[in-house]
């Protein structure tokens, strides 16, 4: 019985999860994503995430019941998206070793994708490129190796976003 309502709770815990980069995502993707705000809002605490996050959120939910919109959303807002995010799923790590090993830009997504569907599993196919796109962009941004890393963002995003695979 145990096994069953904690398989129940991880089920629920990871739609939480996934409506919540729905929520975050949604004025970069022009697809509509499905999240409820309410679910998010009554649900976070399942997440076990640290306060950080959780005020994060809350104010975000805030914004988007005053205003319709997430500041967030904004080209100018995107690294500070992408480091939200990638540190929401805690994969900054897992970016950085991919990255490192990666021998080609096809091989960099195969990673990241792979690295995404785990994090998030179910996860609609029009959003993993977005999270990729995100967790390079963060990769990007991290202090140490700056030009280097900025490079392999720009090479990876021409090839990838811009070169023909969308975003």
């Amino acid at each position: 019985m145990y096994e069953a309502a904690n398989s129940a709770q991880m089920a629920d815990t990871g739609k939480v999860k996934m409506q919540l980069i729905y929520f975050l995502l949604q004025g970069r993707i022009s697809k509509p994503l499905e999240f409820d705000v309410s679910v998010i809002e009554r649900h976070l605490s399942a997440l076990n995430i640290s306060t950080r996050y959780l005020e994060f959120i809350e104010e975000q939910i805030g914004e988007y019941r005053d205003e319709g919109i997430l500041d967030l959303w904004s080209d100018d807002n995107f690294k500070r998206l992408s480091r939200w995010l990638t540190g929401l799923l805690d994969i900054r790590s897992q970016v950085e070793r991919c990255v490192i090993t990666a021998r080609s830009n096809g091989e960099l997504t195969e990673k990241l994708e792979s690295i995404i569907r785990e994090a998030v599993p179910g996860i609609d196919e029009d959003v993993i490129l977005t999270l990729c796109h995100c967790s390079l962009r963060d990769m990007s941004t991290v202090p140490g190796c700056a030009e280097a890393r900025e490079r392999i963002y720009r090479s990876w995003y021409e090839a990838t976003v811009e070169g023909g695979k969308g975003r």
